[in-house]
């Protein structure tokens, strides 16, 4: 099996999403030692900055790789926006895509799981910039649309997610 992973938002300020990225993929490397694992410096509307510090935290095996690092960031962007192509052709032939922080958009060719770590832009926007609560709104309505599976890391959100 192949699984494709989200892990642009680790060269943010260190939070609970970047948390969560880094416990997933220690805990997967301790039991998972089959299953070929493409880590995206690139997904979405993210883009990871500076790419080449996000090596450090991929696992030291084999069945774990940072997947297109190497490309450039104008051109990653030209090809999924300027272009519209398909951002699955970015991201590698994979059974499952986990997109670890809301991105949510239409793969024919893998299953995709989302994480949702809450909803306080749709409770609460006040406490976030405008172009935050845009975006996150706009994610998460790819998200319910495309996913094969939401994930959501506490009771709390599930509930929310439900009755939103």
């Amino acid at each position: 099996m192949r699984v494709g992973i989200d892990i642009c938002r680790l060269t943010d300020a260190r939070t609970g999403v970047g948390n969560y990225i880094v416990n997933l993929l220690d805990g997967l490397a301790a039991v998972d030692k089959d299953t070929t694992y493409l880590l995206y410096p690139y997904f979405g509307e993210c883009f990871a900055k500076p790419v080449k510090e996000l090596q450090k935290y991929v696992p030291a095996q084999p069945n774990f790789r940072l997947y297109g690092r190497l490309r450039p960031e104008i051109w990653v962007k030209l090809w999924w926006f300027g272009l519209k192509v398909p951002q699955e052709r970015l991201l590698g032939r994979v059974d499952v895509t986990h997109s670890t922080n809301l991105a949510g958009f239409g793969l024919r060719k893998s299953k995709l799981a989302v994480t949702v770590h809450d909803l306080s832009f749709l409770r609460e926007p006040a406490w976030h910039k405008a172009n935050n609560v845009a975006f996150s709104t706009r994610s998460l309505a790819g998200a319910v649309r495309h996913a094969d599976a939401l994930i959501a890391p506490s009771r709390f959100t599930a509930g929310e997610l439900a009755r939103f």
